[in-house]
């Protein structure tokens, strides 16, 4: 996603700022070690995480997902350079 503008109220003043659009994708039950992590990370005082549930899903769509997923991670552990930092990174990281 390309970057975006941000306006906001900051310390009673219009802000206005560059910022990243990024979207993460995980299970529910690890979302809140990775809420935790990104708030430790992030640089802004109160970033803003918009989560959003899935309700439903096809099953056949769920475990094709899946089957990409590892099948991804595979090659990235065997080319680990470039790629992006991803949720897993963001729960390890220190």
């Amino acid at each position: 996603m390309p970057s975006v503008e941000s306006i906001y109220f900051w310390n009673e003043k219009v802000e206005t700022s560059a910022e990243v659009f990024a979207i993460f994708k995980m299970t529910a039950a690890r979302y809140p070690e990775f809420e935790s992590r990104l708030r430790k990370l992030h640089p802004y005082d109160v970033p803003e995480i918009v989560r959003l549930n899935i309700a439903e899903r096809l099953g056949r769509v769920s475990s094709l997902d899946r089957r990409e997923l590892r099948a991804k991670l595979r090659t990235l552990r065997r080319h680990p350079e470039p790629r992006m930092l991803g949720a897993r990174d963001l729960t390890t990281a220190e």
